[in-house]
């Protein structure tokens, strides 16, 4: 059976794709050398990038000013922009088969700001924990600007992945995205 590749058309298709690995759909894509696939390292290709990783938002089109939930269904913020609670999307699986909700998210981003903490303290994130199974809540020491946008780009990885090989290990770069690495060829 041959390669497909299966082009997505609208945001609609996007949400309403199944949130598990579909069989019969891989893409072989040729690009510069990539050291290191796991987000925080040097990922040199951005397509690369933002098939194989998902955020708890995406910015529509590419606009800041368009956030729109991703991983997470809906958000809510305090008046003071201080709290920011996610209630995460049911149904939504990393590519290992890991299922994705609250504890996943913290687990993912506790092996993050192991290795770029500075991705977080630039935000003043100063704490997220799982406060229900499918919710997530998000403290900042002041307010931030642009964090609604931010958190498309505070990536989530499979824990289990991550416990497994550690963050810096490219075998641990499994999202949610519509694609994931089955191998590399420098």
């Amino acid at each position: 059976e041959a390669d497909t590749f299966v082009m997505i058309n609208s945001v609609d298709e996007v949400l309403a794709r199944p949130h598990k690995i579909q069989k019969g759909t891989s893409l072989s894509f040729s690009c510069y050398d990539v050291p290191a696939y796991t987000p925080w390292n040097c990922v040199a290709e951005t397509w690369m990038l933002r098939n194989v990783y998902e955020g708890l938002v995406y910015c529509y089109m590419g606009r800041a000013e368009d956030v729109r939930p991703l991983i997470a269904e809906s958000y809510t913020h305090s008046e003071d922009y201080l709290t920011w609670v996610f209630q995460i999307r049911e149904g939504v699986y990393f590519t290992d088969g890991t299922v994705c909700d609250a504890a996943a998210i913290c687990a993912s981003w506790d092996h993050f700001y192991s290795v770029a903490p500075a991705s977080f303290i630039n935000l003043n994130i100063t704490a997220w924990e799982a406060t229900a199974p499918m919710e997530l809540t998000v403290k900042l020491s002041a307010p931030c600007g642009y964090i609604e946008s931010a958190f498309e780009s505070l990536y989530i990885l499979s824990p289990e992945a991550m416990t497994l090989y550690g963050p810096n290990d490219n075998r641990a770069a499994i999202s949610t995205g519509p694609y994931f690495i089955s191998g590399y060829t420098p």
